[in-house]
């Protein structure tokens, strides 16, 4: 049995355009279902076309649809492709696998599929409601109409995470569509532990051996929090003089973060690098890190970066102004890093703590890369799902 797979890709890639197809996260999920024996094709919004194009691949195909009215539904996070009706109309996939009930690739692929051979799944991320409140209550009215009814129309839901399954079960999704969760993977043949093969990105960076390196992944935008970030290196610094922040990502804040810096005397210590590096250069930029830092106000989507810190075997703090929600499944406090409120003194406790006690920070980091190795390799992700498609489908 070779089931044929379709996945409407909604939503999963970073603001701005990827730079290779075959490092979107869920093309990269798609390869390793299709190294398992399933023929699979990804759709994806053509506002994220690749700047380099995979090599064509054996069971695997991956289109681009066109985006429509981009100006009022963000192809980041509703993608409007009605194209996608008629690939799955006529696709004749045993299973088409689309991500969050809200979202268009969802809706159009379960009514596509009505009166068809396949079956709908649902790879739910989406764990709350929007802090928008024009966001909030279009996603209350639909969730609880509309939704309800489009969710008794799909086969299945796999969450992504143990709040999110829960999020389906308050909004009142019949426990009998629940088929388990499977988290995001991560690519570790990537992102992996690199011994001491350091020098060259200390180097680049002009980072110097005794300094100890702390690193945070993100967009700079309002809903990060990176200010707050900022502010608590202060603190650090002030007892950990050779600490050092690197900041990695673009966005429109770059200057305001600046100037933040500047004004609390951080020069020496933090950096904002927006420069592109490739997933080599960034599992190397982690590797010379001693703990990874995730931080946001509002954030409706797993974050990436804890996945490849943990690859990497580094511990990971994160800090959000609303509950931690599915980073709870990863991060076990004490043990792979640190939940902690958003507060600037929080998070510089615990990074400082961390910092004084190295031997505590690496053990951290390698229950965090055995956690990884055990539930979030993509490969093993792949099969989870692969196993769930024959068995329960």
């Amino acid at each position: 049995m070779s089931p044929s797979t379709a996945v409407p890709f909604v939503g999963l890639v970073p603001k701005g355009r990827p730079h290779k197809e075959s490092e979107i996260n869920i093309v990269e999920l798609a390869e390793a279902l299709s190294h398992l024996g399933n023929d699979v094709t990804v759709y994806v919004s053509d506002a994220f076309l690749p700047e380099i194009p995979m090599k064509p691949k054996a069971n695997l195909h991956v289109e681009y649809l066109p985006t429509l009215f981009k100006w009022i539904f963000s192809p980041g996070m509703l993608p409007f492709t009605p194209a996608l009706f008629d690939r799955i109309r006529e696709g004749g996939y045993d299973i088409v696998m689309s991500s969050n009930l809200f979202d268009w690739g969802a809706i159009v692929s379960t009514l596509a599929s009505i009166g068809g051979k396949s079956r709908v799944v649902i790879w739910q991320e989406v764990d709350s409601y929007s802090s928008s409140a024009t966001a909030r209550l279009a996603q209350y009215l639909f969730y609880h109409t509309f939704g309800r009814l489009l969710g008794g129309l799909v086969d299945g839901f796999v969450s992504r995470t143990t709040v999110a399954e829960a999020f389906l079960i308050n909004m009142g999704i019949s426990h009998s569509k629940l088929l388990g969760v499977i988290p995001t993977g991560v690519n570790t043949d990537v992102y992996r532990p690199l011994g001491n093969n350091e020098t060259s990105i200390r180097k680049r960076l002009n980072i110097s051996d005794g300094s100890q390196v702390v690193t945070c992944v993100s967009t700079l935008y309002q809903d990060r929090g990176l200010d707050l970030l900022i502010t608590a290196m202060r603190e650090v610094v002030d007892e950990i003089p050779e600490a050092m922040l690197i900041i990695r990502g673009r966005g429109p804040l770059k200057a305001k973060l600046n100037a933040l810096i500047n004004d609390l005397g951080l020069e020496q210590n933090i950096s904002i690098l927006g420069d592109y590096f490739s997933r080599e250069e960034m599992c190397a930029l982690l590797n010379i890190s001693e703990v990874a830092l995730v931080i946001f106000r509002f954030y409706g989507f797993f974050p990436f970066a804890a996945l490849e810190s943990f690859a990497c075997g580094k511990p990971v703090i994160s800090a959000s102004e609303r509950t931690v929600r599915g980073l709870k499944d990863i991060i076990k406090d004490g043990t792979t890093g640190y939940l902690v409120g958003y507060d600037a003194k929080d998070i510089s406790r615990k990074l400082t703590f961390l910092l004084k006690n190295p031997t505590l920070c690496r053990e951290m980091g390698r229950n965090a890369l055995e956690l990884c190795r055990a539930t979030l390799d993509m490969r093993i992700v792949a099969k989870r799902f692969d196993d769930l498609f024959r068995s329960r489908l």
